[in-house]
């Protein structure tokens, strides 16, 4: 427990802080000389948690400065009664931001640990029916994992505009929410570290979402913390995503908030805020009904998907399309992969060539945002071919003839498996997508998402694109019009938007349910990483007691998020909340589905 003084008695901190090194700039060595200090965290949300973190080392690391230190405290246990804090502290000060980012861990155990006494270095055993030395170390054990529990977590703060402390939020098993505020112990205000910018809000949420926290009901209240402090400066692509929370992780759904920030996100051209402002204006979900303003809406997202989509085929895209796909082939990885693979199975694997017959667009946010490029097409020259000989030498017996092992009947299988795969390899349709990232003054990057096997490569060009090298612009299909005939792949030339995903009606806290499922099932997977809060909920078939619901969720995939769609069978017991029984999500580029049972 606390003493009469609070959670901090002593101020003073002699010899911690270390002088800025030659050459430092005068902003770090500031933040160096500030930041090195005990201080106060306390929950805005819930007075019950109190921190005491004492950051007894920030050494200049380049541009940023190393921090190290220890926290303690109290949260609320299980049982609801306090429960101890005691972490080691490691992370990093960015004054480019202004973000101070913290990592707690448990502080490890003793390695010499003696659950009684120690007599002349020895640990003295004790073993009897009431207590044994093995029950006293399980005992210690379970401490130690309750202790883990509460001592490890996440901290995301900056200056507040106000100067008095610092101000983000914190994750962890422990929390239930996440807000912060974090002040010093003497009481001097933060007025050398920068104020808040659009920038340092956005290094919050970029923390948040890179770098998320699971099995803690905190990680949403963060990401909506950061969402809101940028959304408040105006940023469209911010407001849109709460327009979404507000109505997929509200409940009930907030319809009136949701249609408030899809106004004002579409009205400063975020196409998914336009959508779906479109969508609710038709249903008169959260607003009066109004087709014509639905109409408009969706003509608007239309033709921003259609001026985006030109540079999707533009000359100089299709070309970095070739060359990282040329460099995809040559990756020493994959050339690594295809020696073993032969050695393994006595097979010949050619690539051949991806003929592009198709270009779309699609992840489409703002003009001047990143958006994903796709291209469809099929590989020209792919072949598979059987190196296995019907006679394999063995060597020699003792009377010095040759022995060979009999192949035939593995080299007929190879052969029959060559045929197939490479009549499949021609004729199959294949994608492929790349996330380009807007850099200004007419400068793009791109980037081949690696689908399959992340060779740990990452396979990017710059190319530029003058505005006169750009097709002409495809005027967007009226509202509700399909864009292309039946089973008509893409043509280069046109850019149809993606199609919007029917109304889902009121959630009834499925969408939370799906989001745990995913968050659950995303700790198995090896290359991809789930996004929290990302499921967009979609039509629904419901039974007696039972629905399938489909809809979209988000992935981040080498340094790409992209949009996957999934099934999930949700069961109901009474009135309580659906229960989820089955997920599944199928790749758009392979069409390959996965699914996973609970």
């Amino acid at each position: 427990m606390l003493g009469a003084c609070g959670l901090v008695c002593a101020v003073a901190l002699p010899g911690r802080t270390q002088p800025a090194p030659g050459g430092a700039s005068p902003a770090l060595a500031s933040a160096q000389a500030y930041l090195v200090a005990r201080w106060k965290a306390v929950a805005a949300c819930d007075k019950r948690i109190e921190l005491a973190l004492d950051i007894d080392k920030a050494e200049p690391a380049g541009p940023v400065l190393q921090l190290k230190g220890k926290a303690k405290g109290t949260v609320p246990g299980p049982d609801g009664k306090g429960a101890a804090v005691d972490a080691v502290l490691a992370g990093r000060y960015e004054p480019a931001s202004g973000l101070l980012s913290l990592d707690a861990t448990l502080v490890p155990d003793d390695p010499d640990y003696c659950p009684t006494v120690k007599l002349l270095g020895r640990c003295v055993v004790v073993t009897g029916i009431l207590t044994s030395n093995e029950k006293l170390m399980e005992k210690h054990r379970q401490e130690r994992a309750a202790l883990a529990n509460t001592s490890n977590f996440r901290l995301e703060v900056a200056r507040d505009e106000a100067g008095r402390g610092l101000v983000g939020t914190v994750r962890g098993r422990a929390f239930d929410c996440a807000d912060m505020t974090l002040t010093r112990a003497d009481g001097a205000p933060p007025s050398v570290l920068p104020a808040p910018t659009a920038d340092t809000e956005k290094a919050g949420l970029g923390r948040v979402d890179g770098t998320p926290v699971a099995g803690t009901t905190s990680q949403a209240p963060a990401r909506r913390y950061w969402l809101e402090a940028v959304g408040k400066r105006g940023d469209a692509v911010a407001l849109a995503e709460l327009g979404f929370l507000a109505e997929k992780f509200t409940t009930p759904p907030d319809w009136p908030a949701a249609v408030a920030h899809y106004r004002k996100a579409a009205d400063a051209g975020e196409v998914r805020a336009q959508r779906r402002l479109s969508e609710l204006l038709a249903q008169g979900q959260g607003v009066p009904q109004d087709q014509a303003e639905s109409a408009r809406w969706a003509q608007r997202a239309k033709a921003t998907t259609a001026e985006v989509g030109r540079y999707c085929v533009a000359p100089a895209m299709v070309t970095a399309y070739r060359d990282l796909l040329e460099s995809l082939k040559r990756d020493p990885a994959n050339l690594m992969l295809s020696f073993f693979g032969t050695a393994l199975t006595g097979l010949s694997f050619d690539e051949g060539s991806f003929q592009i017959e198709g270009v779309g667009v699609e992840g489409v946010t703002l003009t001047d945002g990143p958006f994903i490029c796709r291209i469809v097409g099929r590989r020209v020259g792919a072949s598979v071919r059987n190196l296995r000989p019907a006679f394999a030498y063995a060597g020699e017996d003792s009377y010095g003839r040759a022995l060979y092992f009999d192949n035939r009947g593995d080299v007929a299988i190879n052969e029959a498996v060559a045929s197939l795969t490479t009549t499949l390899a021609n004729k199959v349709q294949a994608t492929q997508p790349f996330q380009v990232q807007p850099l200004g003054n007419n400068r793009y990057r791109v980037v081949l998402v690696q689908q399959l096997i992340a060779t740990g490569t990452t396979h990017a060009t710059e190319v530029t694109i003058a505005a006169g090298s750009l097709p002409p612009a495809v005027a967007p299909a009226p509202a509700g019009a399909n864009p292309l005939p039946p089973n008509t792949p893409p043509n280069p030339a046109s850019t149809p938007a993606p199609a919007p995903l029917p109304p889902p009606g009121n959630d009834d806290g499925s969408a939370a349910v799906i989001d745990a499922g995913f968050a659950e099932w995303s700790r198995e997977w090896r290359a991809d990483r789930y996004l929290l809060g990302s499921v967009q909920l979609g039509p629904r078939q419901c039974a007696r007691d039972s629905c399938q619901v489909s809809g979209e969720f988000r992935l981040r995939r080498a340094g790409t998020v992209m949009s996957l769609p999934f099934q999930a069978t949700l069961t109901r017991r009474g009135q309580g909340r659906p229960v989820l029984n089955r997920l599944c999500t199928t790749d758009r580029a392979t069409g390959a589905t996965d699914c996973a049972d609970f």
